[in-house]
């Protein structure tokens, strides 16, 4: 089945059903690991499972065979629309008609014989006893039918108005029914073929970018034994990504925040906080920060167009956090941080985050972000320029919190600061707007009290 719009295959984690098994309808028979997530397909029917196509760790396409299940007698087809249910039953009446009209047509009048039918047929000495079954290569030829023609445009099931967009796009509806077979076909199904066939585009552009940057490889083996480990679908999908992410002009801009109040704030926090409420966490709190910069830098909010020379400006604030998991790095992304306080913030975070160390994140969750934080505080570091996140224009990095000793009015202190770094698109955003844009998120760090704990920061 399609699996989400841009999906186009995936990596067999797990068949969770075996020959012989009993299901129920709408029962997941797979998980297939796609894009960053790992999602569970279920079969629209119910029926024993009479044969699986697939194993551990095949890679598989939209449309490819999974399980083969003989339906129950009482399982209707799972459509929610009536005229699709009525339409397909009348064309499968149509297809079981069609055999019959052709015995009827040959009990009225014996078939002609013609001399390679004779020679086809198997010689009637040669066939088994009644009652006993005929090995395959014993079996008449002529008993064979001709593979199917593919079926004409005017004999599927689709409404003018999706035949008329049809023709206006250029598409062949008989390659639709291929991928939707005994369904009417709808407008939906066009567009998502249309998107597929412009996402193989896009892949094949990508495999040429690929291709045209990497030199062919020399023979490893010369030097000494090697080992070819092929790359999961988590990560063929971050080698296309940071492709084409790596096309624009990186610049990394670093700053420095003192977070001795926030981490003051935070103790304070700790010694009340009541059980099940979230943790103050930096990253929560970097957050709200960064929502309130964006507000102020909206070019940073955005995404380029280079074909239309446009800048496209977004009016929402979907926040994306990477998170490391040990299949990779996982970037779940929090809906409308400017409508939510830093706890709630900081509560769907550890959530989302622990999901997808999981593997539960859903597509749709790694997907709409407007801007993206990475922190490897927790690992080490003193400061890293991240790889902006496609089709975004800016990230920022978070690297560990360090005592340094500064001077403040001639007299040397102690202060705990926390490492900035932010890299951005040039082609959208110039350095000195970088400076200003990180400087407005020192600002609030450096002051965290009230405004970063209420939703109108």
């Amino acid at each position: 089945p399609e699996l989400g719009e841009e999906v186009n295959e995936g990596d067999i984690v797990a068949v969770l059903v075996s020959v012989g098994d009993r299901i129920e309808r709408d029962q997941n028979v797979v998980e297939i690991e796609t894009d960053k997530a790992t999602l569970e397909v279920p079969c629209s029917l119910a029926g024993t499972i009479v044969k699986v196509h697939v194993t551990s760790g095949d890679r598989i396409k939209v449309g490819d065979p999974i399980v083969s299940v003989e339906a129950d007698a009482e399982a209707g087809p799972a459509k929610d629309d009536a005229d699709e249910v009525e339409d397909t039953e009348q064309q499968r009446e149509g297809q079981r008609s069609a055999p019959q009209a052709q015995r009827a047509s040959a009990e009225d009048e014996p078939p002609e014989t013609t001399e390679a039918d004779s020679e086809a047929a198997a010689p009637a000495g040669e066939l088994e006893e009644p009652g006993q079954e005929q090995r395959e290569d014993q079996r008449p030829r002529t008993a064979v039918p001709p593979a199917a023609p593919k079926m004409s445009a005017e004999s599927l099931h689709a409404a003018p108005n999706t035949r008329l967009l049809a023709r206006e796009l250029g598409v062949d509806l008989g390659e639709v029914a291929e991928q939707h077979a005994d369904e009417r076909l709808t407008d939906e199904h066009i567009k998502r073929f249309v998107r597929g066939r412009m996402n193989e585009k896009r892949e094949d552009l990508a495999q040429q970018r690929v291709t045209r940057r990497s030199p062919p490889l020399p023979d490893f083996e010369k030097w000494g034994p090697i080992e070819r480990v092929p790359l999961s679908a988590l990560e063929r999908r971050v080698v296309e990504h940071l492709t084409t992410a790596w096309a624009a002009p990186h610049v990394t801009h670093h700053d420095l925040a003192d977070i001795g109040s926030l981490e003051a704030l935070r103790a304070s926090y700790a010694e009340q906080i009541e059980e099940n409420q979230p943790k103050l966490t930096v990253t929560a709190v970097v957050i709200r920060a960064l929502v309130h910069a964006l507000r102020k830098f909206p070019k940073f909010n955005a995404s380029l167009d280079p074909e239309a020379e446009e800048l496209i400006l977004k009016h929402y604030y979907h926040i994306g956090v990477a998170v490391d998991t040990e299949y990779g790095l996982v970037v779940p992304v929090l809906r409308d941080c400017d409508k939510k306080p830093v706890l709630e913030i900081a509560d769907e975070l550890e959530e989302v985050a622990e999901r997808a160390r999981q593997r539960k994140v859903t597509l749709e969750e790694l997907r709409g972000g407007t801007f993206t934080v990475t922190n490897v505080g927790g690992i080490g570091g003193t400061a890293f320029s991240p790889v902006v996140n496609f089709p975004e224009v800016a990230i920022l990095g978070v690297a560990r919190a360090r005592r340094e000793v500064v001077l403040n009015t001639g007299q040397p202190e102690e202060r705990l600061v926390l490492p900035l770094c932010l890299s951005f698109d040039h082609r959208a955003i110039n350095g000195a707007d970088a400076a200003r844009f990180t400087r407005e998120i020192v600002r609030l760090l450096e002051a965290p009290l009230l405004p970063l704990l209420h939703r109108q920061a």
